[in-house]
This record gives structure tokens, C-alpha cells and sequence, in this order.
């Protein structure tokens, strides 16, 4: 039997591959008969399917022309219908959430209809009318305009401190010896993110012993080759101490070169080790000190003075989007906001 398939191999195979194609050919027949009963059905569902509105019609714009009446012409009192006009001045009213008639603007209840109303916003401890950055509250028990913008720049004591400062400063802008200390006109703009980027890469040593650095920046830029004692991007070359360690690669001990290169910018010192990656990462504040519109920027542990003050920037807290400062004549530490606050 053996023998008679491999005498006639490829008649067997050729019969084999024509019932397989046979077989194709069938189901594809089936398919096709089945696809077409499905689009079939499909027709016929989609030619049942009726529109729910079959009828487009206009939108009834009444509400809105009503609403745009209402803000071309707002609600007025005439003074005549509810006082006396030849007597009384009629004081500020508002209008009740109920019944819609006038009433004081301080009534915790409708005169009318009684019905309670909502606390006025003029009452509310940080409501600030005119937009000038002072509470309206604070303004009145100062003696000062909540209506008017215009008296925040104002200096009503003559201390050198606008209204607004001594507001910020919760002092009596009333009072020549009542005013904030400088570092509430104090504010910062942005705070720049600056990684460090050198790397200690080599050492040469120079005829006498001396050693000279090169020192490359972390994308490759630029090189440079410095002395103890040299500056290099704001840092200074401070010391140098030759380290070997012993480590173990590949199964044999080996002799790497670990020395270490100080640099220093201001009281920070950083140890950068030879071949060695350093993560560390700089501020630049840049601040605003509104009270003689003096802009300049500092970095962490950097000194500064506001007149005759002086100041320490103590850190940065990006999370809290702070600035820590130190007054540096009694130590008192202060926070710095954004100037947009």
C-alpha cells in the first residue's frame, strides 16, 4: 500500500488539494447566501426606522430675547414710589430674591413679603467691591472708600506705604508709626529651575607638581580647564584630594581613580567625584520689591538688602510656591509669595 502511494505521490496530493479548494468553494457559497440574508434584513429594518421628529420646527427664542430685555434695561427704583422725595435721601437698596420689591441692603429679611435674604457680600469679611486688593470691611474701619480704587495707592499717614501695603501688612495706614516691615512689599515673579551641570572629568599635572582640572558641562558643551583657586560658571575651584579605591570587575581587583574636586558658590560647597555623576539642582528667584519697584534675582544662601535691611534666601519650596527668606539682623524668617497674589 506504501508502495502505491509513493508510485502515485502526486495524483494523491493533486486529489487531496482539489477537495480542499472543493471544500472553499463550498463554504464560501454558504457565506455569501448567509451575507446576503443579513443585508437583506438589515434593509428591510433600516425602511421600517421612522424619524421621532419628522418635523424640524423654530426654537422658541422668547426666553432669550426676555433675558437680553432685561440686561438692556436693568431694574431701577424711582426714589418718588418709595420715600419721600422732598425729606429723605433714599439709602442703598437691593432688590428682594422673593417678591423682587426694594428693600435696605443690610435686611436680613424682606420689609414686604418677610421672606429671609442671603447675607449682602458687602458684609463678608474678604469681599472686595472695587477691586483695589482691600477687603471692603477693613477698608470702612478705616476710614477709607470701598467704592473708590483709586485710594489703594493713596498714603493717607505719610509713612512711604500705600493703603494697600498696610493692608497686606495688617497695619493702621491711619498711623505715621504703624507700618510693615519692608519684606511685606517683597514678592517673586517666577523661580527658575537650573540642574547643575558640571562634571569633573581629568586631571593634568603641570610642570612643579601644580594640577590643572578639566571640568566638562553635563551635555558636553564646553570644557574647562582650571586651577585651585579659578571661577567656573559662579563656582570656585576650592581644594582637591587625590582618593583611589579598590574595586572588583570581572573577577579581578582593580585601581580606580575616585579624587575629589570642591567647588564652592557662596556658603555652599559641592564635592564632585572623578567620572561621577552630582545631582543637584539650583533656584534663581527672581524678585519684585514693589515699594521702590526694584526687580532683581537671587539664588538660595545669596544675600540680599531692601534698603537698609539685609536678607538671606533660605529656600525654596516649589510645591507650596514659596520662598523662604531670613532678616538677617534679628534672624526672623519670612515666607515670600508670588507677586500675582
Amino acid at each position: 500500500m506504501i508502495a502505491v502511494i509513493r508510485k502515485n505521490y502526486d495524483k494523491v496530493m493533486a486529489a487531496v488539494v482539489t477537495v480542499m479548494l472543493l471544500a472553499s468553494l463550498a463554504y464560501l457559497a454558504a457565506r455569501v447566501s448567509s451575507i446576503r440574508e443579513m443585508e437583506k434584513d438589515f434593509d428591510q429594518t433600516i425602511s421600517m426606522v421612522r424619524p421621532k421628529h419628522p418635523v424640524a420646527h423654530s426654537l422658541d427664542a422668547t426666553p432669550y430675547e426676555s433675558a437680553m430685555a432685561l440686561v438692556r434695561t436693568p431694574f431701577a427704583i424711582n426714589p418718588s414710589d418709595y420715600t419721600n422725595f422732598w425729606m429723605f435721601v433714599p439709602a442703598r437698596r437691593c432688590i428682594c430674591v422673593v417678591c423682587r420689591r426694594p428693600i435696605p441692603i443690610e435686611s436680613k429679611e424682606c420689609t414686604f413679603c418677610l421672606e429671609p435674604q442671603p447675607e449682602p457680600k458687602e458684609t463678608m469679611e474678604d469681599y472686595d467691591g472695587d477691586m483695589d486688593g482691600m477687603w471692603d470691611v477693613w477698608e470702612r474701619e478705616h476710614g477709607l472708600n470701598p467704592f473708590d480704587p483709586s485710594d489703594a495707592e493713596k498714603d493717607n499717614d505719610g509713612d512711604k506705604f500705600s493703603n494697600a501695603a498696610e493692608f497686606r501688612g495688617k497695619t493702621d495706614p491711619n498711623e505715621a508709626l504703624s507700618y510693615p516691615p519692608l519684606e511685606a512689599e517683597l514678592f517673586f515673579e517666577k523661580v527658575n529651575v537650573d540642574p547643575f551641570r558640571l562634571l569633573f572629568k581629568s586631571r593634568i599635572t603641570l610642570p612643579g607638581g601644580e594640577f590643572k582640572f578639566g571640568i566638562n558641562t553635563r551635555e558636553n558643551a564646553k570644557t574647562y580647564f582650571v586651577k585651585i583657586g579659578d571661577d567656573v560658571e559662579g563656582f570656585r575651584v576650592l581644594s582637591h584630594e587625590e582618593r583611589v579605591e579598590t574595586v572588583v570587575k570581572g573577577g579581578m581587583p582593580r585601581r580606580v581613580d575616585v579624587s575629589v574636586l570642591t567647588l564652592k558658590r557662596g556658603d555652599r560647597e559641592i564635592a564632585l567625584v572623578k567620572d561621577r555623576d552630582f545631582s543637584y539642582v539650583e533656584y534663581l528667584v527672581h524678585f519684585v520689591f514693589a515699594l521702590d519697584d526694584l526687580r532683581f534675582q537671587k539664588r538660595p544662601e545669596d544675600e540680599f538688602s531692601l534698603r537698609s535691611h539685609r536678607y538671606k534666601v533660605i529656600g525654596v519650596d516649589i510645591g507650596r510656591n514659596r520662598v523662604l527668606i531670613s532678616r538677617m539682623e534679628d534672624g526672623e524668617r519670612v515666607e515670600v509669595t508670588p507677586v500675582s497674589e
